[in-house]
């Protein structure tokens, strides 16, 4: 008996392996040529356009790279740098050296514990309601002054219909060990606290996205402005920039929905809004707000306008980060991206751990244009569990083993009569 439950073992492996080999590139239903591999010992970046977004899933973690030799199909690991990036800050030790007033306004002179380079100062004001302008020099000694920022605007604004406070200093990367902010005001400054730190802003390359069309609607009886964007592509957005078109003014909270889903309600389509950043408009900022690769088509912003008049909005400006991967191939036979599957999660690959390490300079490879996987099926597999055939001719297999195996017992009793 032991070598025919042996044999029975094997067969049953081989049935398993035959499912598991077949679920592979099959499983995706695009296709993309990888043009030009290079030399397996150096990294290769691939950008990903921006039309493969509408044949991916939301994250991207249905992408795989193949090769495909006369002999084999290996399966290649690659680093990709992500849906969502975001800068890193380092904080940094002072002391508030001292508080003076002069004919100029309130001055505060840090000195830094560590020299180091800084590109941001948050300020901590008790004061509710104030428009001020404000100077930064840096020094090394405290006696000679290099002037940073000048006539740097800072506001907060405390009322029943609006809050807002804008107290940070931005400005290009210095280093110095004496800092001086002096704030241009004869009123009391009511310094609580400051935070020095630099923030390491990752320069990214940018794609315009499209716009197919937009409408602006004011609605007077609930005060606000509503600005509708459908796009050409569906795309992961990173960067919305709001152009306010007026001299005057402004502080309006506002908030930016993307599309999630969508509903068919009585032969009308109902469209169901995601809320993806909530902040002011302010005629003091740039008016670029980040959104995190959010990836809709369609985009609603609202704007409360108040007892104010409606600002005069021109079309929004939407960005999107090029994404890329990087991965090593090798000369040998032909590589491609595979993508289109909603249902298989991101590949777990060592590279991860060992991301921080590597050094990706690379050389840039281009991707042909999209194809249906020819060897791509949707029809889902049946489990063998649930496969009535299976059953039946597992339900005969045991019959037969065990009818086998009685009458042998019966032969075997017999002779010993």
């Amino acid at each position: 008996m032991s070598i025919r439950m042996k044999r029975y073992k094997i067969i049953i492996i081989l049935i398993s392996m035959q499912y598991i080999v077949s679920g592979q590139i099959d499983r995706f239903k695009y296709i993309r040529p990888i043009i030009e591999t290079s030399d397996t010992q150096v990294w290769q970046k691939i950008d990903l356009p921006i039309d493969l977004y509408s044949s991916i899933n939301g994250t991207g973690s249905d992408i795989r790279i193949y090769q495909i030799t006369i002999n084999d199909t290996i399966e290649r690991p690659y680093i990709f740098d992500g849906m969502v990036s975001q800068p890193s800050s380092k904080k940094t030790a002072f002391q508030l050296l001292n508080q003076t007033k002069t004919q100029k306004g309130r001055s505060f002179t840090f000195r830094l514990e560590e020299q180091v380079p800084i590109n941001e100062i948050k300020l901590n004001l008790e004061n509710r309601n104030f428009d001020w302008k404000v100077q930064l020099e840096g020094s090394h000694d405290q006696k000679s002054w290099a002037t940073i920022l000048d006539d740097y605007r800072i506001v907060a604004l405390n009322v029943p219909t609006s809050k807002y406070r804008f107290t940070d200093l931005l400005f290009p990367t210095a280093k110095f060990e004496y800092y001086r902010i002096t704030v241009l005001t004869d009123e009391e400054v009511k310094f609580q606290k400051a935070t020095l730190s630099y923030k390491n802003k990752k320069e990214h390359n940018y794609l315009p996205i499209a716009i197919s069309n937009t409408s602006l609607q004011i609605n007077k009886e609930d005060k606000t402005t509503i600005i509708n964007l459908n796009l050409k592509e569906y795309a992961p957005i990173d960067l919305i920039k709001i152009n306010v078109n007026t001299n005057d003014d402004y502080y309006r909270p506002f908030n930016i929905e993307a599309v999630s889903d969508s509903s068919l309600v009585n032969k009308k389509w109902n469209y169901h809004y995601q809320n993806v950043y909530r902040g002011t408009l302010s005629s003091i900022e740039k008016n670029i707000f980040p959104v995190n690769g959010k990836m809709s088509k369609a985009w609603r912003i609202t704007i409360k306008n108040h007892d104010n008049p409606p600002l005069v909005i021109e079309t929004p400006l939407l960005r999107s980060r090029i994404r890329s991967l990087y991965t090593k191939t090798t000369s040998d036979g032909k590589s491609y991206l595979y993508y289109g599957n909603s249902e298989v999660r991101s590949p777990n690959y060592d590279l991860k751990y060992f991301k921080s390490m590597l050094n990706l300079s690379a050389n840039k490879q281009e991707l042909g244009k999209e194809t249906i996987n020819p060897l791509y099926t949707s029809q889902t597999k049946t489990p063998l569990i649930n496969n009535k055939w299976w059953l039946w001719g597992l339900l005969v297999a045991v019959i037969i083993i065990l009818g086998w195996a009685s009458l042998n017992m019966i032969k075997g009793n017999s002779n010993k009569y």
